[in-house]
């Protein structure tokens, strides 16, 4: 019985993980505060998957567009 309520348990918190995963845009602009909403993703990997903090993220992003919005972000 203890073994299924584990189960259901880390069932739970890989869902919630899921559900409340932050976008890519959200992500750099919390992390390096430029805003790529504007731009074109052109590859997003997350390889962290876990909870301990392991794993590495590669974010490609093609902000040709917005090129002037980037830089006056990166300038303040």
């Amino acid at each position: 019985m203890v073994e299924f309520l584990y189960c259901i348990l880390i069932v739970l918190i890989f869902l919630i993980g899921f559900l409340f995963k932050m976008s890519s845009s959200k992500y750099i602009k919390k992390e390096i505060g430029i805003d790529i909403s504007s731009c074109e993703i052109i590859k997003d990997l997350d390889t962290h998957g876990g909870c301990m903090g392991g794993g590495s993220y590669l974010l490609v992003a093609d902000c040709e567009k917005v090129r002037g919005d980037i830089l006056q972000q990166m300038s303040n």
